[in-house]
């Protein structure tokens, strides 16, 4: 009998070796999918989390202040541009009621990031840059009414979405916490200018929960990605509230629908909170919305872009259902 040979043995083949790489290469993928998933699901829970401390800290302060809520802007209210609703009779107004609606207003700014030297509560990022264009220290925080409600964390207005820099992320719905109209602001204009003129017909008062048909329904805190009323970097600080024209129509492109950008830095989704202290997510269905909002080619979207369609429609509906009205053709106006 011959000798058995020792068992040597067999290698790899170089097919079999391509097959466990391309297996691994797989396997990793979806791990690093999976992570990735998981990192921007933690992101959305903690950005949601943010803000229903908001919206809780607006319905905090009203129940602690004859129901008076938040007001939305960050800029105290503006004796002249008030003086403008005194001098229209649609208006029950009067010039010498007006001073203390104003001191009414900016006791609730619910962020003060400017004061009476108008700008030491922001940084200047960029020499030369405008107010708008600059980023807000930690005191226009500390100083808002809101404050006191968020557990005096800074990092409870920034969102782990926002790819900015910049310190707060989030913005009041702009006609909620009002007296006269959104924001206290813009409402009456010009009435040649193609955004604001427009806005005369929905000067709906808000300062109280009261006010609120729906609240479950109305958007209290969104995130806003407001790139300076120039455009441009760095990003502006989120000036006033979160504004769209209420009642804008497809078709009616020379009226400006978006005044202000929501945070798009999920392509696919965005979180708000509403007045009644619960969060929900709202899913885009227009996955192209960024650059379309990008009007002028910069790869910044426009901060006043006529841009229209099913996703501002349902904002639109959310900003204060039960009180505006919406979508008439009578309503809207061709001049």
């Amino acid at each position: 009998m011959m000798p058995r040979m020792p068992h040597r043995p067999r290698g790899f083949t170089l097919m079999e070796l391509m097959v466990v790489v391309s297996i691994l290469a797989a396997m990793t993928a979806l791990v690093l999918v999976s992570v990735d998933s998981m990192n921007t699901a933690s992101m959305h829970a903690l950005d949601m989390s943010n803000q229903r401390s908001i919206a809780r800290a607006n319905i905090q302060h009203a129940e602690e202040h004859q129901g008076l809520l938040l007001h939305p802007r960050t800029d105290r209210l503006s004796l002249g541009e008030l003086n403008q609703f005194a001098n229209d009779s649609s208006y029950d107004l009067q010039l010498e009621e007006i001073p203390a609606l104003v001191e009414r207003g900016d006791r609730r700014l619910w962020v003060r990031a400017y004061d009476d030297a108008l700008a030491t509560r922001l940084i200047t990022v960029d020499p030369g840059q405008p107010a708008s264009m600059k980023i807000e220290k930690v005191e226009a925080l500390v100083d808002g009414e809101a404050w006191q409600y968020m557990d005096g964390n800074p990092a409870n207005y920034k969102s782990p979405l926002d790819t900015t820099n910049r310190l707060r992320s989030y913005s009041l719905n702009a006609y909620i916490g009002c007296e006269i109209s959104a924001d206290d602001i813009y409402a009456r204009g010009s009435w040649t200018d193609p955004f604001y003129g427009q806005f005369v017909k929905y000067s709906v008062p808000c300062p109280t929960l009261s006010y609120i048909k729906q609240p479950a329904n109305t958007i209290c805190s969104i995130t806003e990605d407001d790139p300076g009323h120039s455009g441009g970097n760095p990003p502006g600080h989120n000036l006033l509230g979160f504004m769209l024209h209420p009642n804008q129509m497809a078709g009616y492109s020379n009226y400006q629908i978006w005044h202000d950008l929501p945070g798009l830095w999920d392509p696919a989704r965005m979180n708000l909170s509403y007045m009644d202290g619960s969060t929900r997510q709202f899913l885009f269905s227009e996955p192209e919305l960024a650059s379309s909002l990008d009007t002028n080619g910069d790869g910044i979207p426009n901060h006043r872009a006529t841009f229209d369609g099913p996703d501002i429609r349902r904002l639109q509906k959310q900003l204060l259902p039960g009180v505006l009205e919406y979508r008439t053709d009578s309503d809207v106006g061709t001049d």
